[in-house]
């Protein structure tokens, strides 16, 4: 797999060696902590969730992973314990009873520690709430919202929510202004100009190989073909897990997509019919073959790689995989999104298209004694992992 998650720890910043805890927000002023009230919505199945996200005055952003599609499949696949609860907050204006914000909610148990993040488990690049396209809330607002959130989340011990991005959609994410959201990785990332407009990452040398590549590809008979039948996504997931098991085998590594509900997560991405889903699956081939085929999440101006596999053996001189990379932008352009992400991660191939850095954020706010007793350990525990890995090298 090409777009992996397995480099998110060394890419991750050094955790803090004082520990210190992020700030809490700080106590509301007579009469902020009214302006918004709170309704959960325990384990909401599609067709609520599809009434929440209309009630979003000008339609919803959000990442391309936090999306009904993606949340239907996560309930169904990666609940396992009794104890995994899905749930939304939804966050409303007092006054009008206005929607403003949905949070998505996964609660966890780890042992006696009470676990609360938005839904992730592995598969989530990008984290943030749901919100209004006509939303306007100041950091004092999100800061507010954000105390109300964390009193309302009772049998809760420690929240932890990764990867935070700074936008959604035209608006700066609520969670990303937070006080207590501190920096955690980068993300690559490439604009889409509009046609007419120069894209200068397109004079790097890499679009000079593609060329040449494609034009070989082309005489084999290869073209980009958007693959909506079922059985053909299915297809390229089982072709992603066999190419995963023969390359982590040879490692000797663990093999992440086997972990409990991940394939079954897909699959049943991979089942959902095209407008009940942001899953888009492109592959280079013939009538015949696939030289290389992508699995991607979308929504109104991003797309995000998420699972890439390559072809038979004599493909593979024809370099399929960075020429999937520069068809998807084009095939992202076509359709008017304007961003392309490269997932997390910093891997030289990346680096060659020249994208930018987007700094990621995270939240780790314990609520009570032993959240608090948690963090401190594992962020020992982190520490020492990576003095481990400098020690060793590596």
């Amino acid at each position: 797999m090409i777009f992996s998650r397995s480099h998110i720890a060394m890419q991750a910043t050094q955790p803090d060696l004082a520990y210190s805890f992020p700030d809490e927000p700080s106590q509301a002023r007579s009469g902020e902590s009214d302006c918004f009230e709170i309704k959960v919505h325990a384990a909401p199945a599609r067709e609520e969730m599809e009434q929440l996200w209309a009630r979003l005055p000008g339609g919803s952003a959000s990442t391309p992973f936090q999306t009904i599609g993606f949340f239907e499949a996560f309930q169904r696949n990666m609940l396992t314990s009794s104890s995994d609860r899905f749930e939304i907050h939804e966050i409303r204006q007092a006054e009008t009873g206005e929607t403003v914000m949905l949070v998505p909610l996964h609660r966890s148990r780890r042992g006696p520690l009470r676990i609360a993040s938005i839904p992730d488990l592995g598969l989530a690049d990008q984290s943030g709430p749901i919100i209004s396209n006509n939303l306007h809330l100041s950091t004092t607002q999100a800061q507010v919202i954000w105390l109300q959130l964390t009193k309302s989340l009772t049998n809760v011990d420690l929240i932890m929510i990764r990867n935070i991005v700074p936008k959604l959609g035209s608006h700066l994410s609520p969670l990303y202004q937070l006080a207590c959201a501190r920096d955690e990785a980068t993300m690559l990332m490439l604009a889409l100009a509009p046609e007419g407009e120069q894209e200068f990452w397109r004079t790097r040398p890499v679009f000079k190989e593609i060329r040449q590549k494609n034009r070989k590809l082309d005489a084999q008979g290869v073209r980009l073909v958007e693959v909506r039948a079922v059985e053909d996504r299915l297809e390229i997931i089982e072709m992603i897990r066999e190419q995963r098991r023969i390359r982590f085998e040879a490692m000797g590594r663990p093999n992440s997509l086997e972990f409990p509900g991940r394939v079954g997560f897909y699959k049943d991405i991979a089942s959902l019919r095209s407008y009940d889903s942001n899953a888009v699956f492109l592959a280079l081939r013939t009538d015949t073959e696939i030289a290389a085929a992508v699995m991607t999440f979308i929504n109104q101006d991003m797309l995000n790689g998420v699972l890439i596999a390559i072809g038979d053996e004599k493909w593979h001189r024809m370099s399929p995989g960075v020429v999937l990379f520069a068809r998807t932008m084009d095939w992202a352009k076509a359709n008017g999104i304007r961003q392309f992400s490269f997932g997390t991660g910093m891997q030289d191939y990346k680096q060659r298209f020249g994208p930018q850095e987007v700094l990621l954020k995270r939240i780790q706010l314990p609520l009570t004694r032993i959240g608090k007793c948690a963090l401190k350990l594992h962020r020992v525990k982190q520490t020492l992992r990576n003095y481990l890995r400098k020690e060793n090298g590596g």
